[in-house]
């Protein structure tokens, strides 16, 4: 659960009141935004490690590996099939070569 600007900056604040205890910056929290979610300890050790490891409360982007799919057999596979029949959509394709509609496009 990613929390908002405003809730990470209100975090830093109770870590901070709370002199780093994860555990009393949670009540901190509870108790000075009572109609606010209240994370749990957890929330506020990763938030300290994320502080202490990169100096930032931002998140961290996760490496997605982009998978590629287009290659020269699908390639083959897909201009065969229209090839086979010029009135082929897109997705009935997908469908038959297990593919995205999207890497066929």
């Amino acid at each position: 659960m990613n929390f908002s600007k405003e809730e990470l900056i209100n975090m830093t604040y109770a870590l901070g009141e709370a002199e780093r205890n994860c555990l009393l910056a949670s009540r901190i929290y509870e108790q000075k935004y009572p109609f606010a979610r209240h994370p749990r300890s957890e929330a506020f050790e990763h938030l300290r490690e994320r502080c202490e490891d990169t100096g930032n409360v931002k998140y961290k982007k996760r490496d997605v590996e982009q998978r590629t799919v287009t290659n020269d057999k699908n390639e083959l596979t897909v201009l065969l099939s229209v090839e086979e029949n010029p009135h082929v959509s897109v997705r009935q394709i997908a469908v038959q070569v297990d593919l995205s509609k999207t890497s066929i496009q």
